[in-house]
């Protein structure tokens, strides 16, 4: 009787792991997706802002034009 109840924890505890594991590969699939859809959007806006050119700082707008006289 004792060695029917130990090999029914037993098979739990291999379920309960395996689903551990599923839900750890998932989190880290989601989360590798989340981090390169932030790092590709950050790359858009390149276009704009501060730059050094020729040893001075420009600024380009949102349209990737450099700014003058504004």
């Amino acid at each position: 009787m004792q060695l029917g109840i130990s090999k029914s924890i037993l098979k739990k505890k291999k379920e309960s792991a395996l689903i551990m594991r599923k839900q750890t590969k998932l989190v880290a699939v989601l989360s590798t997706a989340a981090l390169l859809a932030i790092g590709a959007s950050m790359t858009s806006f390149a276009a704009q802002g501060w730059a050094a050119e020729d040893g001075t700082w420009v600024y380009y707008n949102r349209d990737g034009e450099m700014a003058t006289e504004s």
